[in-house]
């Protein structure tokens, strides 16, 4: 990807973040993260750390549900790659999938390809640490 790309990329990231805690109309999010993730320190354990400390003050807003899948599960329905349901609600759009792979990422809005994502994400947050025992491991790991 260019330099251009990656930065649309990141202030559209930014962006969504910005309307987990908008006043007006906010975006709710429900998440499940590899426990993996937690541990892997891209950057340095400091850069780890403060990634986990804001992980943990997201975790704690009305808007975010997070989760924690342990990495006792073994494999599971998102190990092949990380993946996105998008949910429009009173927009009337299709919900669509968002599908990342090393290579760039893929949208799929076909209702068959929405509800295997939608099937898989049930299946994962199935076998996640709920929303308190994950934000805990969260903040253990963050040294909070």
């Amino acid at each position: 990807r260019t330099d251009d790309e990656l930065d649309n990329e990141v202030a559209a990231r930014m962006y969504r973040q910005q309307r987990l805690t908008s006043t007006e109309n906010p975006l709710e999010l429900v998440t499940v993260i590899d426990e993996s993730a937690l541990h892997r320190p891209v950057g340095g354990p400091e850069v780890l750390r403060d990634q986990l400390r804001q992980i943990a003050a997201l975790a704690e807003l009305d808007t975010v549900t997070m989760s924690v899948l342990p990495t006792g599960v073994g494999a599971h329905a998102g190990l092949a790659s990380s993946f996105t349901i998008l949910r429009f609600g009173e927009l009337d759009e299709p919900d669509m999938a968002h599908v990342e792979h090393t290579i760039g990422a893929l949208i799929l809005d076909k209702d068959g390809d929405v509800t295997r994502a939608r099937l898989a994400f049930e299946r994962v947050l199935s076998d996640a640490l709920g929303p308190a025992e994950s934000l805990e491991l969260v903040q253990r790991l963050a040294g909070l």
